[in-house]
């Protein structure tokens, strides 16, 4: 994952969102947020059982992770892909 999330960083630097000299976006919050998630986590207590047997911690973490990405992908459709939308919804209300 952290291999995903560190190339997901890389390709998010190179897009025409932003000037370098420009506060950062919420693109970048989450991209670094995702990056930091992962290597702020020890796998080891991520993969440690509770009480009643569960790894409740990395379902959390791993939850929140894919929140993150959910929302990455809304705000990176918003900001790049607006018109290619609105191009959809006319084209289903126009082939109804």
């Amino acid at each position: 994952m952290q291999f995903q999330v560190d190339q997901l960083r890389a390709h998010i630097r190179d897009l025409p969102h932003r000037r370098s000299d420009s506060p950062a976006t919420a693109i970048d919050r989450l991209a670094i947020k995702l990056f930091s998630s992962l290597g702020l986590n020890d796998a080891t207590e991520l993969t440690e059982k509770d009480s009643t047997g569960l790894h409740a911690r990395l379902d959390s973490f791993l939850y929140e992770m894919v929140e993150d990405f959910y929302s990455l992908s809304e705000f990176l459709a918003q900001h790049y892909f607006a018109h290619a939308k609105a191009t959809l919804s006319t084209h289903r209300l126009q082939s109804r």
